[in-house]
């Protein structure tokens, strides 16, 4: 046997699987004594525990009850897989899965993700996160979702990186780190996904997990408009309406965007179209007003002349 491991309350979250759990499932005739461990169950189990800092034991996972279920392998055996969960409940359940499905996926669509999933399908990767986020056919758990996106991340999978990027700016089943959650959008950004570019301008606006650069801002906002992101145009917009963020005042430009952001969807663009026509009101007033006070002047200096 090689590469199996275990997980043993006060002890470190892997390590070789215990010699009596193995004997059981060999007296059992689970499985055979030439079989080996698959690496698909050692690796997940690897991710799951990499999720939290190395310094971390299993001990205090669970007295955090942040940790519910992980596998430890799938062992392949007289043609039927295996997985064994630790303390497979915060009450400290354990669990014996079939087939390699674990018996905490309560539903038929979670099992068929399951196997999706663990033959490499970001996809599937994705739903089954989703599943365990919200506690849908699962029982809820943060640090499995989040071992299941993080999978999709590593292809480069868009909703992978994006929903990683979420976790990081929330801080479950994650250390919160915006630097991270950046690091992460701007891969999903640089793919060519819309919203994510959009989240890179803001990032670089507020100074979320970036320093605040106007450059880099609007730089991203117009490759999301130009993308189809309503919010990217009706944020750039509001900054050319009255020139702010590093661009100057350009009411065309600010009409440009308003009324594209408004055809998908955004409410707010109207109040922009009506700040672009006061500004252009007030441009017009201005230059009557201007025009008055050179004929003003004119007059006064043709009746200097006169007097002189």
């Amino acid at each position: 046997m090689k590469n199996y491991y275990y997980a043993k309350q006060g002890e470190d979250a892997q390590g070789p699987f215990s010699t009596d759990a193995l004997k059981k499932l060999l007296s059992d005739g689970a499985i055979a004594a030439e079989d080996m461990v698959c690496e698909e169950g050692a690796e997940e189990w690897r991710t799951l525990a990499s999720v939290f800092p190395p310094e971390k034991k299993w001990k205090e996972w669970m007295d955090r009850k942040v940790v519910v279920t992980g596998i430890v392998a799938l062992l392949i055996g007289c043609g039927i897989g295996y997985a064994l969960h630790p303390a497979g409940t915060a009450s400290g359940k354990a669990g014996i899965a079939k087939n390699g499905i674990p018996v905490e996926l309560k539903s038929e669509k979670a099992r068929e993700l399951y196997k999706k999933a663990m033959k490499g399908d970001p996809e599937a990767q994705c739903d089954l996160g989703a599943l365990y986020k919200d506690g849908e056919d699962v029982d809820q758990s943060y640090p499995k979702s989040v071992m299941w996106y993080k999978k999709a991340a590593e292809q480069n999978y868009v909703r992978g990186l994006k929903c990683m990027a979420w976790f990081h700016q929330k801080g479950f089943g994650v250390k919160l780190d915006w630097e991270k959650a950046h690091e992460y959008v701007l891969r999903a950004a640089q793919l060519g996904d819309s919203e994510a570019m959009y989240d890179v301008a803001v990032d670089y606006r507020i100074g979320w997990g970036a320093d605040e650069n106007n450059e880099e801002f609007i730089k991203w906002a117009t490759k999301a408009a130009d993308a189809g992101n309503s919010e990217a145009m009706l944020n750039l917009a509001e900054c050319y309406v009255i020139g702010m963020s590093g661009v100057s005042e350009n009411l065309d430009l600010a009409e440009q965007w308003a009324r594209k952001a408004q055809e998908g969807g955004q409410k707010d663009a109207g109040k922009v179209l009506d700040d672009v026509q006061r500004a252009r009101d007030r441009k017009v007033s201005d230059a009557e007003m201007q025009k008055s006070l050179d004929k003003l002047r004119e007059i006064s200096n043709d009746l200097k002349e006169d007097r002189d």
